[in-house]
């Protein structure tokens, strides 16, 4: 107001009925979401449906795969540490969490991981719909793959708490359950798939849908580093060196966004000083004389 903004230029509305009415609304001209896969497919399939579509963009989940080599693990300790930091970050509620960890075999890694998982305190969820979705995923995940699992301290029974856990998959029986991987497990929840060859990391990254973000732990020297980075390139919209994939800064050079389901455009990303350009429709003026240019788009075009 103070600034002049006309009255309900920011709103809040909630439910299924109210975000259908805004997205098909004809005075939106474009929408972005983040959430469900379902929720944000059906608002996308309105967009599109609209006698003249919008442009809709969609955040839709993202399974965010983390390749580690044996020349990256020189400390065991220290890296598992940092590795649990990122999982359960916000109690495992970032879309940039490190979904799927790819780890050498018989490299000491689980029995780390074993130890440091059960000092993890569970930490609460930001709704009871959430929680609820999470531990359904999780219970399908699981089953569904014969996981082994590692699991944190116990949940309290008051609030939204799921314990801390850690599926554990060998690549070779990962290739059976691909679909089930896809399944985003939004919360405490991570899995580690143990390879024996790079090759079997390589065939799995060539199946995935795509995420947000990719990492690859490595020595800048191993042989492997090239080809780990193009595969995590082909289905990432970020990829990260030796680093984890939380923390995104808004900033210039921020990338926020992938191959669907990640986001329904990948040519934008929705967190940084550049996502606003989601929401502007470049316009060309040619031949105008400077006497019809706005004031200060001509002098704009002039300081240029």
């Amino acid at each position: 107001t103070d600034a002049g903004a006309p009255a309900g230029l920011i709103g809040l509305g909630h439910g299924r009925e109210f975000g259908v009415a805004i997205i098909t609304d004809p005075r939106i001209s474009a929408g972005a979401f983040t959430g469900s896969r379902g929720g944000g497919r059906a608002l996308f399939d309105l967009a599109q449906s609209r006698e003249s579509p919008i442009p809709f963009y969609g955040e839709l989940g993202s399974v965010n795969p983390v390749v580690v080599t044996e020349s990256a693990l020189t400390d065991l300790a220290a890296f598992t540490g940092a590795y649990l930091d990122s999982l359960l970050m916000g109690n495992g509620q970032f879309c940039t969490n490190p979904s799927l960890l790819f780890v050498p075999a018989n490299c000491g890694f689980l029995a780390e991981v074993e130890s440091q998982l059960a000092q993890r305190e569970p930490l609460p969820f930001l709704s009871e719909t959430t929680k609820l979705l999470h531990d359904k995923n999780r219970d399908l995940l699981a089953k569904s793959t014969d996981a082994a699992s590692y699991v944190g301290k116990a949940a309290p029974e008051v609030g939204f708490f799921s314990s801390p856990q850690i599926l554990v998959l060998t690549a070779e029986h990962v290739a059976a359950h691909l679909d089930q991987l896809s399944n985003e497990c939004f919360g405490p929840t991570g899995v580690v798939i143990t390879y024996s060859s790079l090759q079997e990391v390589e065939g799995i990254l060539a199946q995935l849908e795509g995420a947000l973000v990719g990492c690859l732990f490595s020595s800048p020297t191993d042989s492997s580093a090239g080809s780990l980075l193009n595969a995590l390139a082909s289905i990432s919209g970020r990829v990260v060196f030796n680093a984890w994939p939380t923390g995104v800064a808004v900033t210039v050079g921020q990338h926020h966004g992938g191959p669907y389901p990640a986001s329904t455009s990948s040519l934008h990303t929705s967190v940084g000083a550049n996502a606003i350009t989601r929401f502007l429709r470049p316009v060309t003026f040619q031949g105008l004389p400077d006497e019809l240019y706005p004031a200060v788009t001509l002098e704009h075009v002039k300081g240029q």
